[in-house]
């Protein structure tokens, strides 16, 4: 059965890439290592409430308005203390306010040293760089907190304090009053893309795919669910990622030659693996991940949850108002990579021109379109007469002889026909 694809037209259309205005996000769910119930009432749901602040200035009763994990002698030391804020949605955070633990006469209960982990599924993955410690609160009313702006913003759902150290507290606690984070809004709905791949090309494919406005040209393969993240067919052993393949058509560029990127995030980070693209047309791109990275920290290892393709890479403005369109047929990520996009279906005939297709790989012929040149003839039957499948002038000839004998053929079967017939009358 000839392999069914649909194809996805990414329309380029003119638009900002600048955020919008940063605002305060409404956090949906925070959850502490631990927290001190009951009558001292010191829950881990007051760090996103807004409680015991006025006019942005925090309290110092403590009751009902701040966090305080489990101490040596009240519930036993937490002895790996951390918060872990749910945003809701991904987003692209630019500041983070935090008042830290301003009970009155006790502010070294507060968190000192700091780590901030954060990511877009709850297995987080990445570092913010630049912040370690959280200063002492006065302990005092009218507590305005600590801002930090100073960072590159980063892309979020999730969001992790590992506290490692307090600022001298009594019984090992560790304790915030209030924490906000403000950023752009969040993407836009996502757009899905289906892409029905048949005729068992095994490999790694997407299990929902979107396409974010956050780039112009890009298309983001981003994981919707299951464990593993992406969907991995028995075919390939997910441990071993190989190689990267994907045919896209270009159209409408304004530049002859412009460079596309193929980016991945894994658990240690992002990677990178940039090719150029020489303006309109259509395109077979075989990428090796593994031995390609240019940049990241990312390993390309069975811990990558997202891929993402860009065009044009790093800068989109290139393309804002050129109205180009890619048009992104199959896409693959496969351990075999002598057959990228076909898994080890070498034998089969995925386009039903009467190639297998690897030996249309082998050919450099397309295994997914019947007609490679587009000159009206399936590549079998260029092939089987000697024209070039991956030259639209090189047309398909009968030569003289071979005329001569179909010729002589019919008119024998003809024959063997009548005779046949007069046989069958006697």
């Amino acid at each position: 059965m000839k392999a069914a694809i649909l194809l996805v037209a990414l329309v380029v259309l003119a638009m900002s890439s600048t955020l919008a205005q940063s605002a305060m996000i409404d956090i949906a769910d925070v959850t502490a290592s631990s927290e001190i119930g009951g009558n001292f009432d010191r829950l881990d749901d007051y760090l996103i409430d807004g409680s015991g602040l006025t006019d942005g200035a925090h309290t110092n009763s403590v009751e009902g308005t701040m966090w305080l994990s489990t101490g040596t002698d009240f519930g036993g030391e937490d002895t790996d203390p951390s918060v872990t804020f749910d945003l809701g949605e991904v987003y692209l955070v630019d500041r983070i306010h935090v008042w830290n633990y301003n009970e009155v006469n006790l502010p070294a209960r507060g968190v000192n040293a700091v780590s901030i982990e954060y990511g877009i599924t709850p297995a987080l993955g990445s570092t913010l760089a630049g912040i370690t410690n959280f200063t002492q609160a006065p302990g005092e009313e009218g507590y305005t907190g600590e801002v930090f702006d100073s960072f590159t913003p980063f892309e979020a759902r999730y969001i992790k304090f590992d506290i490692n150290s307090h600022h001298g507290g009594d019984n090992e606690f560790y304790g915030l009053s209030e924490v906000q984070f403000f950023g752009g809004t969040p993407p836009p709905e996502p757009q899905e893309i289906v892409m029905n791949f048949d005729c068992g090309r095994e490999g790694w494919y997407p299990n929902g795919t979107s396409a974010l406005t956050d780039q112009v040209g890009g298309v983001s393969f981003v994981a919707t669910g299951g464990d593993p993240f992406m969907v991995v067919d028995q075919a390939v052993d997910g441990t071993a990622m190989g190689e990267v393949g994907f045919q896209v058509n270009v159209a409408g560029s304004p530049s002859d030659s412009f460079t596309a990127a193929f980016f991945w995030f894994a658990d240690g980070g992002h990677g990178r693996v940039p090719y150029t693209l020489t303006g309109d047309g259509d395109y077979t791109v075989r990428l090796n991940p593994g031995a390609q990275q240019e940049s990241g920290t990312g390993a390309w290892d069975a811990s990558v949850y997202r891929m993402r393709l860009d065009f044009p890479d790093g800068d989109a403005t290139a393309f804002v108002n050129a109205e180009t369109v890619f048009t992104l047929d199959w896409f693959a990520v496969t351990a075999d990579p002598e057959y990228v996009g076909i898994g080890n279906e070498a034998a089969a005939d995925c386009d039903g021109d009467g190639l297998s297709s690897g030996f249309e790989v082998a050919l450099g012929t397309n295994p997914f379109v019947a007609d490679t040149d587009g000159d009206g003839v399936d590549d079998g039957t260029e092939v089987y007469n000697g024209s070039d499948p991956l030259d639209e002038n090189s047309k398909v000839t009968v030569p003289a002889t071979h005329a001569m004998g179909l010729m002589i053929l019919a008119l024998a079967l003809g024959s063997l026909g009548i005779l046949m017939r007069r046989r069958a009358t006697n």
